[in-house]
């Protein structure tokens, strides 16, 4: 098998217990509470699901294949992990001011600011209640161990955010502060996502750690992967402008070290103006110049190796391990 048989094989039955979840917290909820997040799924009469990629609750099932566990046994925690991610977006919405997400409105912008921080608090409820689902067949200390994992992931991933805000617009920010953040907004998710199940199967030290690795330099490659395409990714390929993130004024890795190498990008950067095309289009040039926008794509494929080495410690199914080790290389060569 290889990472698209798993994809058809895993992905159908994440979604089918993603929606089940979904159906029995929400079946007997308040109505407009089911709604919203029903919404937000993309989940209607007409359609059952069908939006994100699934990375996460892919990432729980292959290593469980890997480590010799039943995948089906897993599908609780990769749908609570799918349920944190998105309680984390909906609330990034509202941080962000983004009034789309996957070419429709966000929570916030159709029900209110006020209702969506709520919207997303249900969620995160929910995703805490389901990690402890009742069908886990593990022993109770795991299952015990790996919820107390989860909320501490919760922990770092709302540091991370909490961080990404009080970053914002900071021009003297450190490189190593940025890397710590993103360490927790997007890394902490798919280490626990890459660790869970070793955390189930009761493995060694060594094994858990080795998959904590593979998922945290997976975030971080994958997030400094997506500031290279905030900067260079073409419209057609990310439904967002070409430099999009300076159209924004957004820090973001290559932005940083602009302002830490190009006197000239850094004075635009400063710039009371408003950000026409002329000026976004020159500061552009200005990391093209310097170089950074070759480096940041170096970053991003240090930290995917780094990624791939600690998954070539692990022994277990090969199959599932060649698929894992492909869709690691997949998400930095994605186009948006």
């Amino acid at each position: 098998m290889d990472l698209s048989d798993y994809q058809d094989l895993f992905l159908p039955a994440i979604e089918a217990r993603l929606i089940s979840d979904l159906h029995t917290h929400l079946d007997d909820a308040y109505p407009e509470l089911k709604e919203s997040i029903f919404y937000h799924f993309g989940i209607t009469s007409e359609k059952e699901g069908g939006g994100g990629k699934r990375v996460r609750p892919l990432l729980v099932l292959l290593t469980a294949d890997i480590l010799g566990i039943d995948w089906t046994s897993v599908l609780p925690m990769a749908s609570a992990v799918e349920m944190l991610h998105n309680f984390s977006l909906i609330h990034d919405d509202i941080e962000d001011h983004s009034s789309t997400r996957r070419g429709r409105l966000t929570v916030w912008e159709k029900w209110g600011i006020e209702k969506a921080v709520n919207i997303g608090d249900v969620l995160y409820s929910m995703a805490m209640q389901t990690i402890q689902s009742p069908d886990l067949p593990f022993n109770a200390a795991s299952v015990s161990e790996s919820a107390l994992i989860f909320s501490r992931t919760a922990f770092e991933l709302l540091q991370g955010q909490q961080m990404d805000m009080d970053f914002e617009g900071i021009a003297t920010l450190q490189t190593e502060d940025y890397l710590k953040m993103i360490a927790g907004k997007t890394g902490a998710l798919l280490a626990y996502s890459c660790e869970v199940s070793a955390i189930l199967r009761r493995c060694t030290t060594d094994i858990r750690n080795h998959l904590w690795a593979v998922g945290m330099n997976l975030g971080l490659s994958f997030q400094v992967y997506d500031d290279w395409l905030g900067i260079w990714g073409e419209e057609r390929q990310t439904g967002k402008p070409t430099f999009n993130d300076l159209l924004a004024h957004k820090v973001s890795y290559p932005v940083l070290l602009g302002l830490s190498r190009s006197a000239d990008f850094r004075e635009l950067w400063l710039d009371d103006q408003p950000p026409s095309t002329h000026k976004v289009q020159r500061m552009a040039e200005l990391l093209v110049k310097s170089g950074i926008d070759r480096e940041v794509l170096v970053k991003s494929e240090e930290y995917n190796n780094l990624a791939i080495s600690f998954l070539e410690k692990i022994t277990g199914n090969l199959d599932s391990k060649n698929a894992l080790q492909d869709l690691l290389k997949d998400l930095v060569k994605r186009k948006k």
